[in-house]
């Protein structure tokens, strides 16, 4: 049975860590690299759609996908609207997903593949698919050991130091705990933005 401790409140709080991670790594003056823009975008779009299909703070949600937006349009390219939020709070979640894994990603991956390069697209698939752990992270479920596995494959193709990713990879291994989980994605984030950041 999934041991899936993702409340409402704990969400709202995850986000608003990385929130607030995300304006002081990417408060520079100068602009973005695309690659950056690319990683910044599926961090901000994954956020942003799965705390609307949690209920999280529409002004936080809004905030979010302001930002996805703006990475986009440094891009070349445009978003399409978060799903209509209905009365039924299972099918709020699942039609989040079904945005973030298929109606949003599927086409952004292809774009950075045909107008900029494989690299991008891996960055915003790892970055977005990273953040997923943060609804449905389970030990030892097979949908946490996929995401695990996009996270070590994308990151080794991409040539990210190891240290990145090994905390979190080590927990999910481990069957950690949903709380340890947590911040392992959002320092590893915070991480990559830094070295992405610095590489420019």
């Amino acid at each position: 049975m999934r041991k899936q401790s993702v409340l409402p409140l704990a969400f709202f709080v995850a986000i608003a860590v990385s929130f607030f991670c995300q304006s002081s790594v990417f408060g520079q003056a100068a602009p973005k690299s695309t690659q950056q823009a690319a990683w910044d975008l599926g961090d901000t779009l994954s956020l942003a759609a799965l705390g609307h299909g949690e209920d999280v703070a529409a002004a936080t949600v809004n905030s979010l996908f302001v930002k996805a937006r703006e990475n986009a349009k440094q891009l070349n390219m445009t978003l399409p609207d978060l799903p209509t939020k209905t009365a039924d709070k299972i099918k709020n979640k699942a039609s989040a997903l079904q945005y973030v894994l298929n109606i949003a990603a599927k086409p952004i991956g292809q774009t950075l593949t045909t107008n900029y390069n494989l690299e991008h697209a891996l960055l915003f698939e790892l970055s977005l698919k990273s953040n997923v752990l943060l609804m449905m992270y389970g030990p030892g479920e097979s949908t946490t050991q996929a995401i695990a596995n996009v996270i070590k494959t994308r990151s080794e193709r991409l040539g990210l130091p190891p240290k990145m990713t090994a905390r979190l990879l080590g927990l999910i291994e481990a069957g950690a705990a949903y709380s340890e989980v947590k911040p392992a994605v959002f320092q590893m984030h915070k991480d990559v933005a830094n070295y992405l950041r610095l590489a420019r």
